[in-house]
């Protein structure tokens, strides 16, 4: 028998070590910092120490950040000299371009090409020949100033998480009032809390309606998940409707946060204060309110129409007759409570004091702290997408350029040219197949790749019925992008817990490389991807994908890598003999 065990283990590490042999391409994801001769002498010694581990590919992150229509004479020798090294090492080069998924540098060209979400028929009142946003109509929300308790218990919240525990009406520490929540002692937090502290209420709300909500909070040694302080649920957990963080210091003193909300579908909407991750610290939480938003960063293109009604609806009035053609000139998709602009009544119109009037408009939200969508509809986004293939390859005449098409949080809601009616997964499809053609016009011989996540239904573009929930803020979900995607197009898979994810696209005819890393632990990340891609055909390479800009693990990266059936076969032993 134990012979049979031994003939099973040589055959088993022959199989795994032709499986590492596959990855004939060791890629490094790398944005270098061409602004000043000390950023690319550091770019350089990066270059080289990867080189020194094998590496064979650099994706070049930085290349979408770059303001093509302004470099300075030092940030283009600064490129030459980055490109002189790697051509000197051997090591090629692949720009990235089409920014869709964060977007910020496209909205230099034009702050209103961001993705919009819609408004319906929101109430203003006019008042001195100005229409301003109806305080009235706004959600009833109960309690935000939490000066109502029994015990330590808020009235008008419900689900509140281990009150007199470790969430306490504080009549000491407050902002105002009687007291506020204090949420505190999170290092004893029980198994069963997971992590978490929170209390909530459900609101009636209108459908497509904006708000500002603001709340102050005092953190001392906070450690928790930034993300969810505030959490704006709807359709029984199926939608979120805010995915801004509060910017919450560890340590800070009484703060006023303030998020924007869009109802969008839902009548109901629950909101959820409180922490989640948490592990230390406390958090204090007071006089929270809900306002009207307004007209804050309202965009106006085809795309995103903007229509003034009388009260009932049936009367659509004339923009630059009955109200002056109206814009944000503060627009900033990342300042979300700069002064909202007012609509200016000039004599002479049929809208007058007194009059309430509906509103209907399109707005961006920001994904996180700093994530902006594009549109991936408009027009103007395609005319902007060939101007920069053009320049870049120009500038970097790459063997292959690498679209980052990823994380794509809002989409399905602009109107579409010729009002064609498209799920948002087709109109992906849509922006992919110009994508490509795009830069098959500029650069034919080219390489295409794309990042995996858009285009599998295991993982950001699931159909509704996998997910059971909407994702992000789609109008739907993005099932069906991959119809336009052309197999020839090289996929940086980067999301694969299973093995479903990659054989989707090596049935499909895709060659991919695996994105391992994000500075987790090394040993786990490379088997996890060793077992879901052994005997997938197309798997080229590997590359070590960092977020936190930390590469000195990238030589025990790829040296893992190369001795993974080594190790993993060692340790697999010890396991078995722990074990027995």
């Amino acid at each position: 028998m134990k012979y049979a065990i031994a003939a099973f283990v040589c055959l088993a590490v022959l199989c795994l070590t032709a499986r590492a042999a596959e990855f004939e391409q060791k890629w490094l994801y790398f944005g270098p910092n061409v602004e000043s001769a000390e950023g690319v002498d550091k770019a350089i010694e990066i270059l080289k120490n990867a080189k020194d581990a094998g590496c064979t590919h650099v994706l070049n992150s930085g290349s979408t950040h770059l303001r093509l229509d302004g470099l300075t004479e030092e940030q283009l020798a600064g490129i030459e000299r980055f490109k002189a090294a790697a051509e000197e090492l051997d090591l090629v080069v692949i720009p990235a371009i089409f920014p869709s998924g964060y977007g910020g540098r496209y909205l230099h060209f034009d702050k209103g090409l961001a993705a919009g979400l819609p408004v319906k028929g929101a109430p203003f009142v006019v008042e001195n020949s100005r229409a301003l946003p109806d305080p009235r109509a706004v959600p009833a929300l109960a309690n935000g100033a939490f000066d109502f308790f029994d015990g330590d218990m808020f009235e008008g919240w419900e689900a509140q998480g281990f009150p007199g525990k470790h969430s306490f009406a504080d009549t000491e520490v407050k902002h105002g009032g009687e007291a506020s929540l204090k949420i505190t002692d999170l290092e004893n937090l029980p198994e069963d809390a997971n992590s978490s502290v929170r209390l909530s209420q459900t609101l009636a709300v209108t459908p497509f309606r904006r708000y500002f909500l603001s709340v102050w909070v005092k953190a001392d040694n906070i450690q928790a998940e930034r993300e969810a302080f505030i959490y704006i649920t709807s359709g029984d957990g199926k939608r979120r409707n805010t995915y801004t963080n509060l910017r919450v210091d560890a340590d800070q003193d009484w703060t006023r946060h303030t998020i924007t909300l869009n109802t969008l579908e839902a009548d109901e909407i629950t909101i959820s204060a409180g922490v989640s991750d948490a592990t230390a610290g406390t958090v204090w939480f007071d006089d929270m309110e809900i306002t009207p938003a307004g007209l804050v960063n309202v965009l106006r293109r085809e795309a995103t129409p903007f229509v003034v009604t009388d009260a009932q609806g049936t009367t659509i009035y004339e923009e630059g007759a009955d109200y002056a053609p109206v814009s944000d000139p503060l627009m900033d998709p990342y300042d979300l409570t700069h002064e909202a602009p007012a609509i200016e009544i000039p004599e002479g119109s049929r809208i007058k004091d007194g009059d309430r009037i509906l509103v209907s408009w399109y707005h961006p939200a920001l994904i996180y702290s700093d994530q902006i969508n594009l549109s991936i509809s408009d027009p103007k986004i395609f005319e902007l997408m060939a101007w920069e293939m053009q320049q870049v390859v120009k500038l970097w005449d790459a063997p292959g350029y690498f679209m980052n098409i990823d994380e794509i949080r809002i989409g399905g809601w602009e109107g579409l040219p010729g009002a064609e009616v498209l799920t948002p997964g087709q109109e992906l499809a849509r922006y992919t197949e110009r994508a490509v053609d795009i830069v098959e016009k500029a650069a034919p011989e080219a390489d295409i790749y794309v990042w995996s996540d858009m285009y599998t239904p295991h993982h950001n573009a699931r159909p509704f019925e996998a997910r059971n929930a909407y994702y992000y803020l789609v109008n739907g979900n993005w099932d069906g992008a991959w119809d336009a995607l052309p197999s020839k197009v090289i996929i940086m898979n980067w999301y694969s817990p299973t093995k479903e994810a990659v054989e989707w696209f090596a049935e499909r005819g895709h060659t991919q490389v695996l994105c391992g890393y994000y500075d987790g632990a090394l040993k786990p990340n490379i088997q996890k991807w060793m077992d879901v891609t052994d005997g997938v055909d197309g798997v080229v390479g590997m590359m070590y994908t960092t977020w936190r800009r930390n590469y000195d693990n990238v030589e025990e990266f790829f040296r893992l890598v190369d001795e993974y059936p080594a190790w993993v076969e060692d340790e697999g032993a010890e396991d078995a003999l722990s074990e027995k």
